[in-house]
């Protein structure tokens, strides 16, 4: 494990403590991040992470359109689209899945956590909390998709 992967596991826990606190992704740490990871691909021809700059371009178009439906129905946040399409600018599309399956997890056991304890339910959850933290384990336990490109 090298020092990208543990910059990008904090990175992405600072955001979700900040989201979780706060309830807001400030454009510093989503927009930083995102231009970090853009401007790593015609330097070194690849992500931060390692994929080829092509699983990079397509994970940031990739994670825009995934959240996007959830953003217009008011779901989540812009914060939220920007924090996750810097995640696939930083790690590329492999990791794109797992961490949306995580964030639902770990956002529903916030919901679970609520209804039982309070007995109400919110509307929105600070969903960046499950992109953080989902996040953080993917790329700590390597837990990506193993995908071939032919563009690399």
């Amino acid at each position: 494990m090298g020092w990208e992967e543990i910059g990008v596991a904090l990175w992405a826990v600072w955001g979700a403590q900040g989201d979780y606190r706060r309830r807001r992704l400030p454009n510093g740490l989503t927009l930083s991040a995102l231009a970090l990871g853009l401007a790593v691909l015609p330097l070194t021809g690849r992500c931060l992470l390692g994929a080829p700059w092509s699983a990079a371009l397509l994970g940031v178009a990739a994670a825009f359109l995934a959240l996007l439906p959830a953003y217009v129905w008011r779901l989540v946040a812009a914060g939220d689209v920007k924090f996750f399409m810097a995640m696939g600018a930083l790690g590329g599309v492999d990791v794109l899945f797992p961490v949306y399956l995580a964030a639902g997890v770990i956002t529903l056991a916030l919901v679970a956590r609520d209804r039982l304890f309070t007995g109400r339910v919110q509307r929105q959850y600070p969903y960046g909390v499950g992109l953080g933290l989902g996040c953080a384990l993917v790329v700590l336990g390597h837990w990506r998709l193993a995908l071939h490109w032919p563009l690399s």
